[in-house]
This record gives structure tokens, sequence and C-alpha cells, in this order.
């Protein structure tokens, strides 16, 4: 034994020196973006186009207009309904609070002793230290603002996306008029759901379509811009949304273990948001299955399916004899039997309109026709994380369950293990690659995608939804996107 070790020495010598280089690799995978984008003074690229930065859901800072008090983002984990909107109004543009967004989160801090959490900080730096971009304000852009500027558009990610695209639309025509550059032309940088209010702005500018059967978009806003790039974007939407009006929205299921000390929206709060029910997936990319696998065709903006199911706070049994509890033990079993019944009918009311208005978004989003020649789209996406695509309808228990979890899927492991194969899809953990890749809809003459005049550049990593605008690899793509291929 001893000959064979002394006899093996070298070899595993060999191996030892052999692996240095290989790790020495691995250390040096994320680009160096100083040695990159810093060239001599002489050679550095002016006149580029103005960014606009458009956050996802959960991306902008809410603050109540009346208290001055910063309601998102919170570290409280409570179950108060601060964020949620009212539903009582007849229609959802009627339904406001006081909350009002601010500004794009850049960095979170969870305690005076704890480093800050990048949030969109390192992406705006990006820009900034190697872009060549100075930062721009929409009610007062600073000289030289129609060119080498970036602006950051906060929104209030709860309410419905067509009001923030059409916001959008407004803040661009005032800007271009501050400017005064009528000809204008911008490249938007969008993250997840930030991606449909742009693909919204582009196609219908300032209008709202989604009273129409058959909208036909008139590219108003296209013609103000020049690319328009999407990281994460569900176009196609997720089933994630489905899962989040069901159950409420938990940071914790981004796999970013340090947002966990946030506070969730529980399932009140993303009830009243107009832009979850907008982020379902559309008809024909809903995807249901059985506990034997099989599809299961499913109409999520029919609220007869949310009612057969059991769907969200106002078809919950339980929810619904909690609150007759609570409300006959504090205004007595009469006015408590009312009360009751007066809000489960409140919360119908509202569902109908907004699963109606959801299904119109779609509609309007894969409306066919062909945008300008000027306008070219970019998709950044994560490929490597498995993302749940499908929810299982299983009866479990006895009663029949809405699944989201392959763990939670009747039988043994084996069992389970397919369920697992079939309800997730490659993506960001949150998006799927085929939700980022839809773009509109199918042409009846030709079976092909009338909605980009040029196949979309796509870019993929192994990276989780929430960080891909962070990522090196990600932000050097995107540089080189908005620079050209000049170094």
């Amino acid at each position: 034994m001893i000959l064979m070790s002394v006899n093996r020495a070298p070899f595993i010598f060999l191996l030892l020196i052999l692996s240095f280089p290989a790790q020495a690799c691995l250390k040096a995978t994320k680009p160096n973006l100083p040695r990159i984008f810093t060239p001599p003074e002489a050679q550095r690229q002016t006149g580029k186009n103005p960014v606009i930065i458009i956050p996802g859901i959960l991306g902008s800072r809410l603050v109540n207009s009346r208290t001055g008090d910063e309601v998102w983002p919170s570290l409280i984990v409570t179950h108060d309904d601060t964020l949620a909107l009212p539903i009582s109004g007849p229609t959802l543009a009627e339904n406001t609070d006081e909350i009002i967004a601010t500004e794009v989160i850049e960095t979170v801090r969870l305690a005076r002793l704890v480093p800050e959490i990048n949030v969109y900080d390192s992406l705006l730096l990006a820009l900034q230290r190697y872009g060549g971009y100075q930062r721009g304000n929409f009610d007062a852009p600073p000289a030289g603002g129609d060119r080498d500027t970036y602006y950051v558009f906060a929104y209030d990610w709860r309410r419905d996306n067509v009001e923030s695209a059409r916001l959008l639309a407004r803040k661009i025509a005032a800007l271009k008029q501050k400017l005064g550059k009528p000809d204008l032309r911008f490249d938007i940088v969008a993250h997840s759901m930030g991606g449909l209010v742009a693909r919204y702005y582009a196609m219908y500018g300032d209008r709202d379509v989604l009273d129409s059967n058959a909208p036909r978009p008139d590219w108003a806003g296209a013609r103000n811009l020049s690319r328009i790039v999407m990281f994460g974007t569900p176009n196609a939407g997720l089933m994630d949304a489905l899962r989040s009006l069901l159950l409420g929205y938990s940071l914790t299921d981004t796999n970013r273990p340090r947002l966990s000390l946030l506070k969730n929206l529980d399932r009140d709060v993303t009830f009243t948001s107009p832009s979850v029910y907008q982020l379902l997936p559309p008809p024909t990319h809903a995807r249901f299955i059985g506990a034997d696998l099989s599809p299961i065709k499913i109409d999520l903006f029919d609220i007869e399916t949310w009612r057969r199911f059991g769907w969200s706070v106002t078809f919950d049994r339980e929810v619904r004899e909690s609150e007759q509890r609570s409300l006959a033990k504090r205004q007595g079993p009469s006015e408590g039997a009312g009360l009751a019944e007066r809000m489960t009918a409140e919360r119908v009311r509202f569902l109908r309109l907004v699963l109606a208005r959801a299904a119109a978004f779609h509609r309007a989003l894969d409306a066919p026709g062909t945008p300008p020649d000027t306008l070219r789209w970019h998709l950044f996406g994560g490929d490597c994380e498995p993302t749940l695509e499908a929810a299982m309808i299983a009866t479990v228990k006895g009663r029949e369950q809405t699944i989201f979890r392959a763990g939670q899927a009747p039988g043994g492991r084996k069992a389970r293990e397919r369920a697992y194969e079939a309800m997730f899809a490659p993506g960001d953990g949150r998006v799927t690659r085929r939700s980022l890749f839809h773009l509109g809809s199918e042409s009846e003459t030709n079976g092909q995608r009338a909605s980009t005049s040029h196949p979309p550049q796509a870019t993929f990593n192994c990276e989780l939804h929430g960080d891909l605008p962070l990522n090196l690899t990600m932000q050097d793509n995107l540089l080189t996107v908005l620079l050209g291929n000049r170094y």
C-alpha cells in the first residue's frame, strides 16, 4: 500500500498542478466592466439616446402623500392592509388611495448595522460609470438631457398597467417638450412587469384601448423609441401571479433569502392590485394539470372558475367563515351576517371587473400589428432555474386543491418527481424562458409573429429574476447594446 501511494504521488501532484489553471479560470468568469468600458477620453462615445429605466413590481418606493410615511419597502412583517387598494369604485381608475410612487428603489437597508441591499443601484451606477450617462429628472431635465442621460420612471406597481403606461406617455411627451426635441427617441430598459408597461406604451401610447374587443395598435409610443430592453419580462404571464393572488406574494419565493425580513404582501393586498391579475398567463399559455399529469383546460379570466375552485379571499370558504364569526362577535349575528354578505358581493363585483380588465390587457398586447422598423427588441433572461409553469388541480385529503409545489402533489416520491418535471420549466425562478420570448400574437395569414418587425435579440445567463439587472454579465451585454460594438 505504501508503494502504491508513492507511485501515485506524481500523478496526484500532476492533477493538483493542472487544477490550478482551471480554478483560476473559474475565478475570472465575471466581466471587468471598468476595463471593458473605460476607453481613452478621446474615444469616449457621446450623443447616445437618452435611456428610461422602468422597474418591476415592488421596484418603486411608495409613500403616504398625507402623512409622508413610507409604506414600501417596509421591514414590519405584519398582515395589515396599508398597501391594499380600495375596491368599491365602479372602475379601477376610481379605486385610489393616498399612496404615491416617489422614486425607484436603489438600495434597501434592513437594519442600521447591516449593509444595504442592492436593488437597482448597481444598474444605475453601471450606466453612469461605464456607459457615460448622467442622471436626469423628468420634471427638471439637466443641460444636455436629450443625450447621454438616463431617467428613472417610478410608478405605483399596484395599479393597472395601462394607467402606468399612460403616465409614462405623458412623462415622455412633457420631457420632449422641456428639452425642445420633438423628434427625440429614447431607449427603454425595463425589468419584469416594467417591460409590459413599455410594450403597451409602444403599441398604444396614451390610449386606453381595453374596452375594445379587437384593439388595433397604432404604435404611437414606438415612434418615440429606438430600443426596448427587457430583463425577465413575463410577456406570456407567469403562474406565480396566481399563486400570489391565492397565497400572497412572498419575497422569499424569489430565492433571495437576504430579503426575507421585508414585509411580504398577503393575499388581502394582492387581491386589490389590478397589476397582479395582468401578470396571469393568457389563455394560450395558462397550463393546469391533474394528479395524473393530464392537461386540464381552465379559463383564468372567468369568475366562475374562481368560484368553482374557491380561489382568493372572495371564495375561500375558511376566510368567509372566519370573517362571519368575527363580524357576528362585533356587530351581532344579524348585522354581522348582513355585513359579511355585502363584503362578499363587493369582492365578487371587483373580481369580475379586474379579471375582465386583465383579459383585455392580454388581448391588447397580443393584437396583431407591425411596429416601425426603427424599433429594436432585446430580451435578457435566466434559464437555469426551475420555474413554475403549470399548477396542479388534485384531490388531497378529500378536498380539491390547487397545488403550486411538486412536494404537495399526491402520491409517493416517484409521483412527486414526475409532478416536478411537469410543473416546472427553465426560467429565472419567476419567469419562464417561453414567457420571456412571447412578444405578440400569431398572424392568421402566415403563421409568424406579427408584433415585431425585427427578431428580438436574446441573452441568457444563470441568474435569478430579481438579480438579472445586477448581474455583471448582463450589464456587460446591456452596455454593449446601448453603446454598440465600439469597445
